[in-house]
């Protein structure tokens, strides 16, 4: 049985005919929408805030935070994306449409949302990078900078501290001090090139003292002398150094010192000990003549020992121990230990054996002392070791009396056994005064061995070196003392460190890490990149980032002195290159030797400086060389530096400045490279219009520069040809954004690249095959180009055609002229329509109907 809509309706509202209470609701969809939501805006005015307090404070103790969630709620978007018809529910050809266009929608918004958050992602990692980089040079320019690692700085601060200390340290000149220096590494460096050998510590010596600041020269003397006499550079011969004939030769001392070999360690020692013994030597014939104490002629060394003892020890003796008898009556009522222990502490051991030999009651001991120096490594036999230590101790033993225990017995006895290196050792005031005193002390108590034996205490180099690494620089008076102290126990990484630190002596730790690196005394990390400084660890010895520091240094003053800070990087070309950046070298270029850190130095400054003609080779076409920059000095051949003008070139070209890259690549006489470059970038400017100082004639007047100078090169006649054609095809465009059409049009002719009739389409498509890729690519434009200078004058033709209100048979034949040649190009552009984008087809297709 069938039942209509109109029944239903009928029977359903006699239903509610006896519920009077129930409103028949006759609103629409949207009615109902505005009914509704004023309902909910009466219920949120209504609604109690004291039970929101008491439902918030409930959340709360369940470790909820409401406001957090609501603020969740409120950020969530309901909207969604309507169809603008409605569909059907049967319809499902529209449903399916409908949904794939949400799809791509969709797509579309999270590929937005996708790279919006990668941009930022890869824009503040970029930041961070570029913020880790400028660290590291502005540690390198000035190390007390280093602070910075510790100091959290937002992006304005970092950029501040960037440009202000940048500016100001790059545009910075040498001064005097760094100017007597830069002498000393030209020196250096004219050996070097000659594979000669120079004793470069004793050249900084002589130049340190030239210095004017009187306080610090004598300092820094001394510190150039020491480091002289533990790389060998000079002889310890009769108290005295003497400059040796063959100095050690460039990195000879790399491989022990890496290895700590034993026989190295003890020339440091060695070398530590005759520095001092000798200074203290010149101290006391200071001393002497200040005090103006006659002295023995001619001169004797033991007559100067027993001069000082008898004019300064003894008095302050007497002072400091008035308890104790010392004096021997029997020699000139002198202390004879304190003359054998001074003797002893000038490093004149054999002095000291003569003066204990010529007393009974030192004889025993001269005994000793001569077998002490006859031994190789200066150790006595177990057998005397033994007596002697036994000895020691019943005489200083913790059980023995010590208000009359001799200091100077004791210390000249302890020095030779090695039987006690408690700290009261180092610090009795008898002998120990300053300290010089201190480390000599310990120094002489060192053993340098493979093994320890049973009857002596060991006690070490590194020992030494653990005890002053633990003390602060604070102990010391002054920071060449500390850094005096470091250079005395071979600790020569963390001493460069630590007087780099120190402003005022920051241009000397540079040239004490360039003399010490020229021997191989300075261990690097692997990587340039790494930090300035690593100290020592259980696993590893301390490191210094030697690179670094001299790149740093010379990019300080690059700008005024360019030659002199090439000097400076050249130090480093004995360093290799690191893999990370030789693996960024393209594989087809050729290099004649091994990559090192000064080549990638050497790069760095020439993109710093920018001062390609003074650094580089500077050359004709043909080849020859016509001015030849700082780096012909330390290179090996002409190709050497053709490659690193190369690479500088490439990464010129990477970074953007494509003009520099052209012209590098020109010095490099790489002119197959040149013509590449500038084709390539003649077609993506080509027809674009060009303002006065735009990229664009910047690019015009180089192509014009390189045309006139590659005119008589044959092996690279084809791509100078390819250059011409574009140079021609930028001269039509300027004339057609210039509205200068007679002219182009004439130009367009003379080139004969597009038809001037339908029959000769074909023809011209073929040959436009056969043109280069620069140009192929450009024929759109052109086309398009030629179809709106037809158009343009096919209506100024026309329109002065009308103007005289006369037919004309000449401008009859020039508008025919007109049309024939754009039925030319659009027969010439459909046979390329591969090529042609659909919207330069529809401008076409409209200029020529409108001609029609």
């Amino acid at each position: 049985m069938s039942i209509s809509f109109a029944s239903l309706v009928e029977e359903s509202s006699q239903l509610t005919q006896q519920e009077d209470e129930l409103p028949i609701i006759e609103h629409g969809p949207e009615q109902v929408e505005h009914v509704s939501r004023k309902l909910l805006a009466k219920t949120q005015r209504t609604l109690d805030t004291t039970q929101q307090t008491k439902a918030h404070y409930l959340l709360a103790t369940r470790g909820f935070d409401a406001d957090k969630y609501t603020r969740n709620l409120n950020s969530i978007s309901l909207a969604t994306f309507e169809p603008l018809e409605p569909i059907g529910d049967t319809d499902i050809q529209s449903f399916l449409r409908h949904e794939h266009e949400m799809l791509i929608l969709t797509a579309v918004e999270e590929a937005k949302r996708n790279t919006v958050l990668q941009f930022n992602n890869n824009f503040v990692r970029g930041l961070e990078d570029d913020w880790e980089r400028v660290k590291k040079q502005l540690e390198a320019y000035h190390p007390r900078l280093s602070v910075l690692d510790a100091v959290p700085m937002d992006v304005k601060a970092r950029n501040a501290v960037n440009d202000s200390f940048i500016s100001q340290t790059r545009s910075s000149s040498m001064t005097p001090v760094m100017t007597r220096y830069s002498r000393i590494v030209t020196a250096l460096n004219d050996y070097r090139l000659q594979n000669k050998p120079v004793d470069v510590m004793t050249q900084f010596r002589i130049n340190a003292a030239q210095q004017i600041e009187a306080q610090s020269t004598r300092q820094i003397c001394d510190l150039w002398q020491l480091l002289a006499c533990m790389a060998g550079e000079v002889q310890y011969q009769d108290g005295k150094f003497v400059r040796s004939a063959q100095p050690p030769q460039e990195g000879s001392l790399q491989d022990a010192y890496l290895k700590s070999d034993l026989q190295l360690r003890r020339s440091f020692v060695m070398g530590a000990r005759h520095f001092l013994g000798v200074q203290y030597h010149e101290m006391i014939g200071t001393q002497l003549t200040r005090l103006k104490v006659s002295r023995s002629q001619p001169p004797s060394f033991v007559a100067d020992v027993r001069s000082y003892v008898q004019a300064v020890i003894v008095p302050q003796l007497r002072q400091m121990l008035p308890h104790l008898n010392m004096f021997d009556p029997d020699d000139s009522n002198l202390p004879v230990w304190a003359v054998i222990f001074y003797c002893m502490r000038c490093e004149r051991f054999d002095c000291a054996r003569d003066v204990a030999a010529l007393n009974p009651k030192t004889s025993e001991f001269a005994n000793y002392l001569n077998e002490y120096l006859s031994s190789e490594d200066n150790r006595l036999g177990p057998q005397s070791s033994n007596r002697l230590t036994s000895l020691y101790r019943k005489e200083f033993g913790l059980r023995a009396s010590v208000l009359n225990a001799d200091p100077f017995k004791k210390a000249a006895i302890n020095i030779i056994c090695r039987c006690d290196v408690s700290p009261a050792v180092f610090e009795d005031r008898a002998y120990i005064r300053n300290i010089q005193d201190y480390m000599w002390m310990e120094l002489v108590l060192t053993r340098e061995t493979e093994m320890d034996t049973a009857n002596e205490t060991h006690y070490s180099l590194h020992n030494l070196q653990a005890k002053l690494l633990k003390w602060a620089p604070a102990h010391f008076k002054t920071e060449l003392s500390y850094f005096h102290a470091l250079i005395l126990s071979a600790q020569f990484e963390t001493a460069v460190n630590f007087l780099r630190d120190v402003s005022a002596f920051f241009v000397e730790a540079v040239h004490f890490a360039a003399a010490l690196n020229y021997y191989g005394l300075l261990r690097a990390p692997r990587s340039i990149d790494a930090p300035m400084f690593s100290s020592v660890t259980a696993d590893s010895a301390p490191t210094f980032n030697y690179a670094q520091l001299i790149a740093g240094y010379a990019n300080s003053f690059a700008r005024t002195n360019s030659d002199d800070a090439l000097e400076y990087l050249f130090l480093l070309n004995r360093m290799p290159a690191p893999e990370s950046l030789t693996s960024r070298i393209p594989k087809s270029a050729s290099f004649p030797q091994p990559l090192t850190a000064f080549h990638l130095a050497f790069r760095d400054l020439a993109l710093e400086t920018k001062d390609f003609d003074t650094l580089l080779l500077n050359t004709t076409p043909e080849g020859a060389v016509r001015t030849r920059g700082h780096i012909k000095r330390f290179v090996q051949s002409d190709n050497e530096a053709k490659f690193l003008t190369r690479l500088i070139a490439e990464d010129c070209l990477a970074m953007g400045k494509f003009e520099d890259a052209v012209r590098l690549h020109d010095l490099a006489t790489d002119y197959e490279r040149v013509l590449e470059l500038l084709n390539r970038e003649l077609r993506n400017v080509l027809v674009s219009s060009s303002g006065h100082g735009s990229h664009r004639a910047r690019v015009k007047d180089l192509a014009r520069q390189i045309d006139e100078a590659y005119q008589n090169i044959p092996h690279v006649n084809e791509q100078v040809g390819t250059l011409r054609l574009l140079r021609n095809l930028m001269e039509f465009f300027d004339l057609f954004h210039n509205q200068q059409y007679e002219q182009a049009l004439q130009l367009l002719d003379a080139l004969s690249l597009l038809p001037r009739e339908p029959e000769s389409a074909g023809e011209k498509l073929s040959n436009a095959k056969q043109l280069p890729a620069e140009v192929q690519s450009n024929i759109p434009e052109l086309v398009l180009a030629a179809m709106t200078i037809y158009f343009k004058m096919f209506f100024a033709a026309r329109q002065h055609q009308r103007s005289f209100r006369a037919s004309d048979g000449g401008t009859n034949q020039l508008l025919d002229e007109y049309r024939r040649r754009a039925d030319g190009l659009m027969d010439f552009a459909g046979r390329m329509s591969e090529v042609m984008s659909g919207t330069m087809n529809a401008r076409l297709t409209n200029m020529h109907a409108q001609m029609g």
